[in-house]
């Protein structure tokens, strides 16, 4: 009764940690490289804070391109070339590794779904007090990216009324600093 109690426990905390799950296999399988190509990448991906390794999906085959859905950073995306790691990027477009450098961690920028829709809210309010009839504003196409230094910049369009009450288009730029306070407003 106690081994097999035993066994059960063992068992289950093998599961549990994702003993089975071959993360190099899966680079290796998706892209085409060798094993220790696909370990050596791996290994990158972990040290510029990729989280989960639980199937690559394939952009483009014939350009390298794919990607990992990490539940901390969303997907991210990442090139390779002649069987080596040649870029790294997050869902943002902002890359984190290329030519064979590190050049930040995920962390330093990339956002979460709730910061982005945070983000959002604030540029979207910092906009409309700006506004001639801030009630009339549509806003699309809005774009949230985190710099390295832990600024965000918020673009995006936004359709309002004039003081004639003819709806125009303007773009727009927010920066909002680490403190969330924005300091500066743009219309393009």
């Amino acid at each position: 009764m106690k081994k097999s109690f035993l066994v059960a426990l063992i068992m289950s905390a093998l599961l549990v940690s994702g003993c089975g799950n071959d993360p190099s296999g899966d680079i290796s399988k998706a892209t085409g490289i060798s094993k220790d190509q696909a370990n050596a990448v791996l290994t990158q991906l972990k040290d510029v804070g990729v989280t989960e390794f639980d199937g690559v999906s394939t952009l483009d085959k014939d350009k390298g391109y794919y990607y990992i859905q990490d539940s901390k950073y969303g997907r991210v995306f990442f090139g390779i070339k002649d069987g080596k790691l040649v870029a790294v990027e997050n869902q943002q477009g902002v890359k984190v590794y290329a030519s064979d450098n590190k050049i930040c961690d995920l962390a330093d920028v990339t956002l979460t779904d709730a910061q982005v829709a945070e983000y959002q809210v604030i540029a979207q309010n910092t906009v409309k007090d700006r506004l001639k009839a801030p009630s009339t504003a549509d806003f699309d196409n809005i774009k949230v990216v985190k710099s390295k230094d832990g600024s965000v910049l918020i673009t995006g369009t936004v359709d309002a009324q004039n003081s004639f009450g003819a709806k125009l288009r303007k773009g727009f730029m927010v920066t909002v600093d680490v403190n969330k306070q924005v300091s500066s407003v743009n219309f393009l």
